[in-house]
């Protein structure tokens, strides 16, 4: 039986294991998926789920509109995310200026290659260039979550794109000699 958002949210405020099961089952793996490339840490990204979860269920009354619980889920997913990171240790951001400002190569990524290239980012690269351009956050909105201005948004934004080419020109690199 599929439940709709209303069902499901009226079922959580009642408490309901079967609602709360069905609302995790629905929303948990593309939760995760934001969580691993976040974290680059299995383990660490179960952990932060289940704690985000929780937030969930302990506060899902306050969602007034239940068609917009896939973007307030995911708010809260990010956000207790953000400040698991802050809690284990100090977000930094890299200084890239010494990468060239490449092209990208005339190749195919696969999907796989492209997530290994942006799960090898530095933790502060990584964090702006997921919520900007995976989350489709805004500089503003990235530079109040993570307390960071929104000029330091866009920088790291610029400089984790030029380590993604250069990541991606290693791959064509390999790529090419293989053939």
């Amino acid at each position: 039986m599929k439940l709709s958002n209303s069902e499901l949210v009226t079922g959580c405020v009642k408490n309901s294991r079967m609602h709360q099961k069905a609302l995790y089952d629905k929303f948990s793996t593309t939760m995760y998926s934001i969580l691993f490339r976040m974290f680059n840490d299995r383990e660490h990204a179960n952990d932060v789920l289940q704690d985000a979860f929780i937030t969930i269920f302990q506060t899902i009354a306050d969602l007034n509109d239940p068609e917009r619980l896939a973007g307030w889920i995911r708010t809260i997913v990010v956000r207790t995310a953000i400040r698991k990171m802050r809690e284990r240790s100090k977000i930094t951001f890299t200084d890239a200026s010494e990468i060239n400002d490449e092209t990208l190569p005339d190749f195919n990524f696969t999907a796989i290659q492209l997530d290994e290239a942006i799960r090898s980012l530095p933790k502060g690269n990584r964090l702006v260039f997921m919520l900007i351009e995976i989350e489709g956050y805004k500089h503003k909105e990235v530079a109040e979550i993570l307390n960071i201005s929104e000029g330091t948004s866009k920088s790291q934004l610029n400089y984790a794109k030029k380590l993604l080419r250069k990541s991606l020109n290693e791959y064509t690199s390999e790529y090419a000699t293989k053939k």
